[in-house]
């Protein structure tokens, strides 16, 4: 039984090694993927207030402003709460 349980521990220790040598930290990165070239201005989704680079955002012309977004899900929750006028 003592056996059984020193490989269980030996078991989760190398598990725990192995996890923790695996973990990198995450960087936030927009949805468009990568950061943006230098000097490049960012914009801001309304919605979930992401910023990403004009090219790799969803753009929408409403009520004759240009909006951007990081998903076709913001895009059509936008929608939803400023109906055209």
């Amino acid at each position: 039984m003592r056996q059984i349980i020193a490989i269980l521990a030996v078991g989760m220790v190398i598990y725990l090694i192995r996890r923790l040598q695996g973990s990198k930290p995450q960087s936030r990165v927009s949805p468009g993927g990568g950061a943006p070239p230098a000097g490049e201005k960012l914009v801001r989704d309304r919605i979930c207030n992401t910023h990403l680079s004009p090219a790799s955002a969803i753009r929408l012309q409403h009520d004759g402003s240009l909006h951007y977004f990081c998903s076709t899900v913001c895009r059509d929750k936008f929608l939803s709460q400023f109906p055209a006028s």
